[in-house]
């Protein structure tokens, strides 16, 4: 593992943390591998060091979904497919208490096959903002 540095460039939505992830010997030449985290998750990803979740943690959006209980829409995170097909997509749902990073292994091999793949986070669990609308939201 060689030294995580983080640099911030401006981006229409927030900056974007880059970091040196491992280095490849090419033509006796090092060179770095270098990922970019979107900006709205923790700095905690920093840490991950399975190299499955860290690829698929630079390809975490956030999409808005509207929600029954409030005016504004909340905030969900989910990694969108880089393949777009004219049959039904895999949406992939984790367990509770996890973020869509559970599909690490997963995701990859059904790109590889083909095919259009959603990886969501449940409302209130992984990166989404459930949280933050349920402290301004009260039962009346």
């Amino acid at each position: 593992m060689v030294a995580l540095t983080a640099s911030f460039a401006s981006a229409p939505s927030a900056a974007t943390i880059t970091m040196a992830m491992t280095k490849k010997r090419s033509g006796g030449a090092v060179c770095y591998a270098e990922l970019s985290f979107p900006s709205f998750l923790p700095k905690q990803v920093e840490n991950i060091k399975d190299t499955f979740a860290r690829k698929l943690a630079t390809r975490i959006d956030r999409l808005p979904v509207p929600v029954s209980f409030s005016d504004n829409s909340i905030m969900n995170s989910c990694v969108r497919p880089l393949i777009q097909s004219k049959t039904s997509p895999v949406v992939l749902l984790h367990g509770f208490d996890s973020p869509c990073l559970e599909w690490r292994y997963t995701y990859p091999l059904l790109e590889e096959a083909g095919l259009e793949t959603w990886a969501v986070d449940i409302l209130g669990w992984g990166f989404s903002d459930l949280g933050k609308a349920e402290d301004t939201y009260h039962m009346g």
